[in-house]
């Protein structure tokens, strides 16, 4: 494959191995975002100190309203017998898989008696699952079958994620996440207070003050019937592929949550509904979790929130955008390299680089973030490639390895200063020699594979020698092709 016609196939979308998904629904795009959602307005399930109330009511009161393109679910200044006025929503709609994706600007505030939560719930709990919230089923308190997606209470500062299900659902503690395992056992009835199994995170960025100072970011769902894995990106972080339309989840790194082991995912989690919703102390944020914050100094949570109900004015959503994709049958491939457009007869946009969101070492330290555009300063911009991670890498056999991904073999080459046109990057630096052909690099594979250790550096050297040629040619004519001001490349 020459550097032609890479250029030509990225230009025109070449999907082959590609993770595809199809927009299913959107819920912000016509305006009409709480028309898509029943308003509950019942007891809360979870014991709040919580009055929920109906669609009109919530639009007078103004705890509803649409700004521009965003939507904002805010609560009260003043509390009725029943607690604090507020909102909670189910989507009409039910899903059995997907890649449901939030956009949001502003999260309600880690104030003291506060328990919001975005989450997924079904219709019979906890058989078909739940990505959420407690509920009380018969005369102790339950969660339907449910995942939380965003969930904290009162001072928190970092996100929780957690599945709720019935019996035989449990998780696997693995290093392919950012996010810490802290219960492994998904069943409710498996310990006393439902805690589900859950994932944690360092990152305080994700919940709170750390999110909403920086405006916010998106939280993308990816349920399957293997796993159940949650993505964060921070704003100013936000995948290209994200914000186009166009999500390819194979490359974006790590999730921060991946619920996934022995749990059949697709009996599981079934018909489950969208939901927002705010609520205040109730079974968690008035029960234990109080009691073991700061918050426990100012009494008990509902005096709390009753004589401070005027001072609620940061807990409200601001809702940027809301969609579900539905895998279109294609299979995804554990890499990708990202397409980027033309800009001019003789140049090439870079792309962001499909890293991680944060650092690898997420467990130890609050992670730092990347930077979006450029990683390196050049005449001629170069498209960015970050290589699958050993794990998504291996293979039963080298060859397959060697023809599915772009990796640093005979046609490697020293990191330069100014990286030459027609090279991608490695997740580590290394850059590659795009003119290459496959079989070329098929057939360097192979036989680097059965050469002795010096017999395999000399034939090493001599390879990366080829290859700095090659690419110096392909800046030559690209330089040529400037000069000459050729509408194409």
């Amino acid at each position: 494959m020459t550097f032609s016609t890479v250029i030509t196939c990225i230009l025109f979308l070449c999907t082959t191995g590609w993770a595809q998904y199809v927009l299913e629904d959107d819920y912000t795009s016509d305006g009409n975002f709480f028309d898509q959602f029943s308003f509950f307005n019942a007891a809360d399930p979870t014991h709040g100190f919580v009055d929920y109330v109906d669609k009109d009511t919530a639009q007078q009161s103004g705890f509803i309203k649409t700004q521009g393109n965003q939507y904002h679910m805010g609560v009260g200044n003043a509390t009725t017998a029943n607690g604090m006025p507020s909102v909670r929503i189910t989507s009409n709609k039910s899903y059995n898989s997907g890649l449901v994706i939030l956009d949001l600007e502003h999260m309600p505030a880690n104030a003291c008696g506060t328990w919001p939560a975005f989450w997924m719930v079904g219709p019979d709990w906890p058989s078909n699952g739940e990505i959420g919230k407690s509920q009380n089923i018969g005369s102790t308190a339950r969660r339907l079958t449910s995942a939380d997606i965003i969930e904290g209470v009162n001072d928190q500062i970092t996100n929780a994620m957690t599945l709720h299900t019935g019996p035989d659902c449990s998780i696997t503690n693995t290093a392919d996440m950012l996010g810490s395992v802290k219960g492994t056992n998904c069943d409710v009835k498996a310990s006393p207070d439902n805690a589900g199994c859950q994932i944690t995170t360092i990152n305080q960025q994700t919940y709170g003050p750390g999110f909403n100072d920086n405006k916010g970011g998106v939280y993308a769902t990816q349920w399957t019937s293997s796993s159940i894995q949650i993505f964060f990106f921070p704003r100013g972080s936000i995948p290209s592929d994200i914000t186009d339309g166009s999500p390819n989840p194979s490359s974006w790194g790590k999730p921060l949550a991946n619920f996934q082991g022995g749990c059949d995912i697709s009996k599981s989690f079934q018909d489950l509904q969208i939901v927002f919703d705010i609520t205040f102390c109730g079974d968690w944020a008035g029960g234990s979790a109080w009691s073991q914050s700061s918050c426990a100094t100012h009494g008990t949570c509902q005096t709390y929130v009753q004589t401070n109900a005027a001072n609620f004015d940061d807990v409200f959503w601001t809702v940027n955008s809301l969609k579900v994709y539905q895998s279109n049958g294609a299979s995804e491939s554990s890499s990708s390299v990202s397409a980027y457009s033309a800009t001019s007869a003789y140049s090439v946009s870079s792309v962001v680089s499909t890293g991680p969101p944060y650092s690898a070492n997420a467990s130890k330290t609050i992670p730092t973030y990347p930077t979006e555009g450029p990683t390196t300063a050049s005449a001629v911009p170069v498209p960015v490639y970050s290589a699958p991670s050993s794990a998504e890498t291996s293979t039963s056999s080298k060859q397959s390895h060697w023809h599915h991904h772009w990796t640093k073999t005979a046609h490697a080459m020293p990191r330069a200063a100014e990286p030459t046109v027609g090279a991608i990057r490695d997740a580590d630096g290394t850059l590659f020699d795009l003119e290459a052909s496959e079989h070329e690099r098929l057939h360097a594979a192979h036989e680097t594979q059965s050469l002795d250790p010096e017999a395999a550096t000399q034939h090493k050297a001599e390879s990366e020698r080829g290859a700095r040629k090659s690419a110096q040619r392909m800046a030559r004519h690209l330089r040529q092709h400037k000069r000459h001001g050729s509408g194409r490349l």
